[in-house]
């Protein structure tokens, strides 16, 4: 076994712990998403498709076959055969409940990670969800509020991801390594997304709706294995790391943490999430009292949503070496994103309800681009000037990016259904892969402010 110990020895502990976070982070998407998909073979979309069309008219505005007749007995092109009969308002509270519990424990992850170490809460969150995913099929067929709690639990778990990185982040990786360690180590986000549609459809198809979870939780399971084996807390812990990385980690990283910092690191995460409440219902005000058109209202919560962070970003290159200012305007742009809720992630609903889950996957698909390229981006202009003048130019990018995709919104959307959303719904239920995670890329947008946080502080 000496290759084994000389093979060990090339290869860097914190590169290996980046690999693990890497993996570890692509195996939590997947056990995020993977229920957009296997929902399709659990739901028995001909019953329901049928059920519908049976109440239909020539006079509905919905597209009825040449000859005018509806059986109830023929098989509607595209649907599934699954065992449960729930309704659209029941799948979409079913695919939102996993938000439930992520949105919960965002500040007191990071804190609890710090305490306890990143080792036990990261690694004790993976193993969590993948327990939950081999026993959601059985809760699932007893009742489907026990699905729901289910997925919130996996939610509230997942919730310490990105927390638990950053701290780990600050005990194993020098200032001038940890943009690359990040890109790396957040752009499982986006392979998770990417590889568990195409994975959990061969299941899926091969043995049914159920191994999608049994094979997503056995994956947990495998990579806890691992992840227990060989990830440690501190280099000081670690019993294999060779003396001179051990040596030059001590040189290049303080030890001496400010207590306050991981308060600061949760304030943004925090501020949008009592903001995105607060907001909400002050949207929904406007439409109530009708102070204000859904147009408008939509149009608003896009200018604050992504104007104002542009803004915010703005006067954020300019803090410098100000901590304090730093945290506030940070904590402000972050909180005043919180306001995306309301606007175009309400869009699809406004345009075409009919089809609001597939464009809701198409809106998130595409955006799940931004960290795939903005990540990279930010690790080059880091490795070249990771000095405030390096994170000046990556906020004057984000401020840009920010305006330019908020202005076509603003200028051209209609608040108005569309022609096409009485098109047989038939047509998107064959199209499954459309049905993508409606937050992906919203936690890689964590990560990545994560990053940021963290490095202002370093």
């Amino acid at each position: 076994m000496g290759w084994i110990r000389r093979v060990r020895d090339r290869i860097a502990a914190r590169y290996l712990l980046c690999l693990m976070f890497f993996l570890g982070i692509t195996v939590t998407f997947i056990l995020r998403v993977n229920i957009n998909l296997a929902i399709v073979g659990m739901v028995n979309s001909t019953s329901l498709d049928l059920t519908s069309e049976g109440t239909q008219s020539n006079s509905s505005g919905t597209c009825l076959p040449a000859d005018g007749s509806v059986s109830t007995n023929k098989q509607v092109e595209g649907g599934t055969h699954g065992e449960f009969n729930w309704s659209e308002v029941e799948q979409s509270v079913i695919l939102s409940s996993f938000f439930w519990g992520y949105l919960v424990f965002q500040v007191p992850g990071g804190r609890v990670a710090e305490v306890v170490g990143a080792k036990r809460v990261f690694g004790g969150a993976v193993l969590i969800n993948g327990v939950l995913s081999l026993v959601l099929p059985f809760l699932a067929r007893t009742h489907w509020t026990l699905l729901l709690v289910t997925r919130a639990l996996q939610g509230l778990a997942q919730g310490v991801v990105f927390p638990a990185l950053s701290a780990a982040v600050i005990s194993w990786v020098p200032l001038s390594e940890r943009a690359r360690f990040m890109s790396f180590a957040v752009q499982g986000a986006s392979l998770g997304t990417v590889v568990a549609m195409p994975l959990c459809g061969l299941v899926l198809n091969a043995w049914g709706w159920e191994a999608v979870f049994y094979v997503s939780g056995a994956l947990a399971l495998l990579w806890c294995v691992a992840w227990w084996l060989l990830v440690f807390d501190t280099p000081d812990q670690h019993p294999r790391i060779s003396r001179e990385e051990k040596q030059y980690l001590k040189e290049n990283i303080t030890q001496k943490h400010n207590e306050k910092s991981s308060w600061f690191t949760s304030l943004p995460y925090l501020g949008q999430w009592v903001f995105a409440s607060v907001y909400g219902t002050f949207a929904d005000t406007l439409l109530k009292r009708k102070k204000m058109s859904l147009l408008g209202v939509r149009r608003l919560s896009i200018a604050v949503s992504h104007l104002l962070p542009a803004v915010s970003l703005l006067a954020l290159s300019l803090a410098g070496c100000n901590a304090t200012i730093a945290v506030v305007v940070l904590t402000i742009a972050v909180s005043l994103i919180g306001a995306y809720s309301s606007g175009f992630f309400q869009s699809p609903m406004d345009i075409a309800p009919n089809f609001a889950g597939s464009l809701t996957g198409l809106m998130n698909a595409i955006g799940s681009i931004s960290p795939i390229v903005s990540t990279p981006i930010a690790g080059a202009v880091l490795q070249n000037d990771s000095t405030t003048n390096g994170w000046r130019v990556i906020f004057w990018i984000a401020a840009l990016m920010y305006t330019l995709c908020s202005l076509p919104y603003i200028i051209c959307f209609k608040a108005q259904i569309q022609p096409w959303n009485n098109a047989e719904k038939a047509e998107v239920k064959s199209a499954p892969a459309l049905i993508m995670s409606n937050v992906a890329s919203s936690d890689a947008e964590d990560g990545e402010i994560d990053m940021m946080t963290k490095s202002k502080q370093g």
